[in-house]
């Protein structure tokens, strides 16, 4: 009996524990709580979930949505056939952007993200950082050329990142210069010779359809060697997949 009671107090502070975790998460419902999308991740801490009615979402606080680091849920409350980021064909204006080291713990859920002109992701721009993008739909966006007449990843922009894209539909996005119509990966771990990172960073397609944009469906360029899984590539533009500077670890500056 004495050994069982030894147990008691670690069990106690545990159950304490679980409990102060889901006290403390939060749901925040936009617009209930929060007139727009970005004043509810505002508003938002790392664990909460930020809960969106369903309904075309636009303008300033709705468009351009930057999830600020924070290990959150953005969530759609009937998925992404009723929740809608428009941009409205407005230049430098894309659905999310995120460029603040979030990881996996950052979750985007269950949006279409419509319209959007960037140069650098015109449906969604990630820039070392590695979220969770799942249940969206990302289409009719536009990689813009910019002054060096590039445009990169119509989509989805990938850039030193390990980002999970699941369960999602890339379809009818445009790249004017043809890098990357639905997607495209960037991972520079060498620059002047010099190792930024010895592992090459491995962004995610699983599960995923990308289709019908204008350009490759998928490009994959320097050190992101990508894992794609259980996907559709079908009737792009330009080719399915391209993958350029394929690196081995016998470069003579590697270090293993």
């Amino acid at each position: 009996m004495q050994k069982y009671r030894c147990y008691m107090p670690a069990t106690i502070i545990l159950i304490l524990l679980c409990v102060n975790i889901q006290t403390f998460a939060a749901t925040i419902h936009v617009p209930a709580d929060q007139p727009t999308i970005q004043s509810g991740i505002d508003a938002a801490k790392d664990g909460d979930t930020v809960l969106v009615a369903d309904g075309i979402y636009k303008g300033e606080g709705n468009v351009n949505i930057d999830f600020k680091g924070k290990k959150i849920v953005v969530k759609s409350q009937n998925g992404a056939e009723t929740t809608t980021i428009s941009c409205r064909w407005t230049e430098n204006t894309r659905g999310f952007i995120f460029q603040n080291g979030e990881t996996h713990d950052s979750v985007l859920d269950g949006f279409s993200i419509m319209n959007g002109i960037h140069d650098l992701g015109g449906g969604i721009y990630c820039n070392n950082s590695s979220p969770t993008i799942k249940n969206c739909v990302i289409a009719w966006n536009r990689a813009a050329e910019n002054d060096r007449g590039t445009g990169y990843g119509g989509g989805i922009y990938c850039f030193n990142s390990d980002a999970k894209i699941i369960d999602s539909i890339i379809s009818n996005n445009r790249a004017e210069s043809a890098y990357g119509g639905g997607v495209y990966f960037d991972g520079n771990t060498i620059i002047d010779d010099v190792i930024l990172r010895e592992t090459s960073f491995k962004p995610s397609l699983l599960n995923c359809t990308i289709s019908d944009n204008t350009g490759s469906g998928v490009h994959i360029q320097s050190d992101a060697s990508s894992e794609i899984r259980d996907s559709k590539i079908i009737h792009n533009s330009w080719r399915g997949i391209i993958c350029t500077f394929f690196f081995s670890r016998r470069h003579p500056h590697y270090k293993l």
